[in-house]
């Protein structure tokens, strides 16, 4: 079940979308909103600061550096503040976290610490200083974070009448369907199932219909179609088939591959993310 929703923000005009989307599945599940900031230190000596029960700076930094972290702290806790009185459901509920430190490891640290169920993130930040949720740091969040990530470009139509759920259709995702039904159930989505036909991975028509179909009575999907897509790489084939059917969001399960599989395979849903105008959700297998 979705009850905690995790939104980083860097303020940018990307993060104030990734807010109104992930406002909208806390309206539709329930849920609440944690709006999380890192300032990125600057400087080594108090680079993993953090903040006590009083709202307090801990950190051994010298006398003006704890000043001028003290007024940055709460400029941001004013921008979070203002972004949250900018919702537009009163039933709601909005929780703010400020922390020092380096971005990827505190986002990943307080999805896991706070139990969080669902990460809503802009992948387009600001320009210069202010980009801290763009290029490594998104790709890393899509790739490695413990929880399902919704990686948000534009500015969307939230009613998600049609999701695409892309997948081989051959493997165990019996901790995945259980977050994509929920979503399809609470928003009344039509699923759209589909596998990309590729020359280094071809399969026939027929024995592709009766995987998804096997797919489908296994897990108890209802409100679907079926379909099968051909083109010369899976990513451009995913963000096609999404276009042609105007969808509302894709879901795509993901390997979290490390290292040199890394390299060597690409990731999927990283170039999924990065060319689709459409919202996509990954989901760690």
């Amino acid at each position: 079940m979705i009850k905690r929703i995790l939104v980083p923000t860097d303020f940018s005009k990307h993060s104030h979308n990734a807010f109104k989307f992930a406002e909208e599945l806390a309206s539709q599940s329930n849920a609440e909103v944690h709006i999380y900031h890192v300032i990125e230190a600057p400087s080594a000596s108090y680079s993993e600061g953090s903040f006590n029960a009083e709202g307090q700076i801990e950190t051994s930094g010298s006398h003006e550096e704890i000043v001028f972290t003290k007024s940055l702290v709460s400029k941001v806790k004013q921008k979070i503040h203002k972004l949250a009185s900018e919702a537009r459901h009163d039933h709601v509920k909005f929780h703010s976290h400020v922390e020092m430190g380096d971005v990827f490891k505190s986002i990943v640290g307080t999805a896991e610490d706070h139990d969080m169920d669902v990460m809503v993130i802009g992948t387009q930040g600001a320009q210069g200083l202010g980009e801290v949720l763009v290029g490594s740091t998104a790709e890393k969040l899509v790739r490695h974070s413990p929880i399902p990530v919704i990686a948000v470009k534009d500015d969307v139509d939230l009613s998600l009448r049609n999701i695409v759920f892309a997948s081989e259709f051959n493997e165990d995702l019996s901790k995945v369907m259980p977050i994509v039904k929920q979503i399809q159930k609470l928003f009344g989505s039509k699923l759209h199932l589909v596998r990309v036909n590729t020359p280094n991975d071809f399969h026939s028509t027929r024995t592709m219909k009766h995987m998804m179909e096997e797919f489908v009575k296994k897990y108890d999907i209802d409100n679907y179609t079926i379909n099968t897509y051909s083109d010369i790489v899976e990513e451009d084939g995913i963000v096609y088939f999404a276009e042609d059917i105007d969808a509302d969001m894709v879901i795509i399960p993901t390997h979290a591959r490390k290292g040199l599989m890394h390299l060597l395979s690409g990731s999927i849903a990283e170039d999924v993310v990065n060319h689709a105008k459409r919202p996509v959700m990954t989901i760690k297998i």
